[in-house]
């Protein structure tokens, strides 16, 4: 989807859980709406806010924006990364997809591996953490990042910290809490 100015250009996976809430904030500030997308409601965040919307999204998503005028791209993945996004480079060329598939049938992406994940999946069941996949030349999008492109450089943005585990004690086993989880069938 294209901005009416035709500045920006959005492809999107995923769902804006309050998009409807977006879109009456975004009316106060005079964009108007011509479908009931939350496309259209993110692709109006984005001009109105530019990188800063994602702080105010709730839902899962995987998002790139070109800029035509900054000759910019701006990639966002949701907080817990539920939506997939991938990267590929070489020879001056990124990519982007959210199925390594996609990215593997570019020419100019080998289909050499990752040894080091593919020993970790062989000896652990998973792949490390990071941004590491089975193929050497194509990386996960890390969840809760963003990361803009343009002529002057990149600069990727961790924009939503993972909330502290809570250190509190005060909780206490109840007496009967063997009994329940018991009966409850899922030991």
């Amino acid at each position: 989807m294209t901005s009416p100015d035709g500045r920006y250009t959005i492809v999107f996976n995923g769902e804006i859980y309050n998009f409807l809430e977006l879109a009456d904030e975004l009316a106060v500030l005079g964009h108007t709406f011509s479908t009931s997308s939350d496309t259209e409601v993110l692709l109006a965040a984005y001009t109105a806010w530019g990188p800063a919307c994602v702080s105010r999204l709730n839902g899962i998503w995987a998002f790139a924006v070109w800029d035509a005028r900054e000759r910019s791209l701006y990639l966002s993945r949701d907080r817990f990364g539920v939506k997939p996004l991938f990267l590929t480079e070489a020879n001056g060329l990124l990519a982007f997809a959210s199925e390594i598939k996609a990215l593997r049938s570019l020419p100019w992406v080998s289909d050499d591996p990752d040894p080091g994940a593919v020993r970790g999946y062989l000896s652990h069941g998973w792949l490390p953490k990071g941004r590491r996949t089975f193929f050497a030349q194509v990386e996960s999008f890390p969840a809760a990042q963003s990361l803009l492109v343009s002529p002057s450089g990149r600069r990727w943005d961790g924009y939503w910290p993972a909330p502290a585990l809570s250190d509190d004690t005060s909780f206490r086993r109840q007496p009967d809490d063997d009994e329940r989880i018991a009966s409850s069938g899922h030991c």
